[in-house]
Formats: C-alpha cells, sequence, structure tokens
C-alpha cells in the first residue's frame, strides 16, 4: 500500500482506532479513509499522491484545516463527556481510539492518546470557539494552559 510505504507503518484497519508511530499517527476516518497527522517536514501529502494512481485513491492535503488541541489531566475525560455525547469510559474509549463527534456545533475529530491525554482536530475557522468552549468547561476541574 502506499500509505504505508510513504509514511513507514501501516495505516489502522479498524473504525474507529489509531496507528502511530512516534509523532505521526494515522487515524481511521471511515472505511478506506484516513487522515495523517505529522509535523510539516517532509512534505507527505505530495510524497502520497505521487505513490497513488488518481483513478485508485485521491490524497488531499489538509495541513492547514484544522487546528490541534492537545488535552491532558486527570479529569479530561469527564471535561470531553460534557461537551460531547461519546462514551470517554476507557473501556469504551480505549488509548489508541479516534472518532468524529460534535461538540456543540462544531464538527471535531478526537484522538485517545493515553488513559488522560487526548488531541483534538477543530477546523481552523472553529478554533478559537472551541478552545473557549474547552477553556470554560474545564475552570471547574483547576484548568491550566501550558
Amino acid at each position: 500500500m502506499a500509505l504505508e510505504a510513504t509514511v513507514g507503518f501501516a495505516p489502522p484497519r479498524r473504525r474507529n482506532t489509531a496507528a502511530v508511530a512516534g509523532e505521526t499517527a494515522i487515524l481511521w476516518t471511515g472505511p478506506a479513509r484516513w487522515m495523517v497527522i505529522e509535523r510539516e517536514i517532509r512534505g507527505l501529502a505530495t510524497s502520497i499522491a505521487e505513490q497513488i494512481a488518481p483513478d485508485i485513491a485521491a490524497v488531499t492535503d489538509l495541513s492547514h484545516a484544522r487546528t490541534a488541541i492537545r488535552i491532558e489531566g486527570h479529569a479530561v475525560r469527564t471535561l470531553l463527556s460534557k461537551l460531547a455525547t461519546l462514551d470517554f469510559d476507557p473501556a469504551g474509549f480505549p488509548a489508541g481510539a479516534a472518532a468524529q463527534t460534535l461538540m456543540g456545533q462544531i464538527g471535531l475529530l478526537l484522538h485517545c492518546r493515553a488513559v488522560a491525554s487526548f488531541d483534538l482536530f477543530v477546523y481552523r475557522g472553529f478554533a478559537v470557539a472551541a478552545w473557549e468552549t474547552i477553556l470554560d468547561a474545564a475552570l471547574e476541574f483547576g484548568c491550566r494552559v501550558d
């Protein structure tokens, strides 16, 4: 598979999961659909597109389409339960899980990095509203911004 050859590891095959190696993550977003997350260091979209015939798959560079927000801490699952309608219990949303949902009217892609660590990928135009919503909901937990 061209994605695996270019990125260096296989994408997840099961729904709502992620594959991670180092700082690169591949999140399952639908059947035969993935979002590759990594720092902008190697022109990944171009490299993948060069390996895949256009009649086989489409590669879209979304480098600047979303803002990443990392939330960590002992109350992160309770906080996220206030904001989205997913089951954030570790049994239902373990480390390595990924899912798309809504936070109010804001669409987001969630990736559970560890038991108490989540990355949220929000469309750039909604990033400030999402940040303010998260910050407001986190105040009761003693939120600290690093």
